[in-house]
């Protein structure tokens, strides 16, 4: 190798160093699906199910802790939880229609997930979702 290929080469290991930084930046990143089907996952220790078909009866059945119920709640709670309108989410001049039709708890999960706005992540969801 001549130095000007080494040179290259330097280059873009520090391009691969900054951008893989940049994904220990970010709060909520996401996994492979196969990360939660398997039998030793390296992320959760328990994925609990829980059956909605009679509504909130999941919440007398015996199998869920006590003390857990609080907490699904909240989370119910957040995922009825629109943003106020006036609340931007980019740096840009007027925010897009999806951030209205998207409740709180998926903006914030979106943009906690990547690191821009996440505003495609949230576009791809609601045309998945329509």
């Amino acid at each position: 190798l001549d130095s000007d290929e080494v040179e290259d080469v330097l280059e873009v290991m520090d391009f691969i160093r900054d951008y893989r930084a940049q994904g220990s930046t970010v709060p909520f990143p996401l996994y492979k699906t196969e990360e939660m089907e398997a039998e030793m996952s390296s992320k959760w220790d328990e994925i609990a199910e829980i059956d909605f078909s009679n509504g909130g009866a999941f919440l007398a059945d015996g199998s869920i802790n006590q003390k857990h119920i609080p907490g699904i709640m909240k989370f119910f709670a957040a995922v009825a939880t629109f943003a106020s309108p006036d609340e931007k989410h980019t740096d840009w001049k007027k925010d897009g229609e999806i951030y209205d039709a998207l409740p709180k708890l998926l903006i914030d999960f979106a943009a906690k997930s990547r690191v821009d706005s996440g505003y495609r992540l949230l576009s791809r969801c609601l045309r998945h979702a329509l």
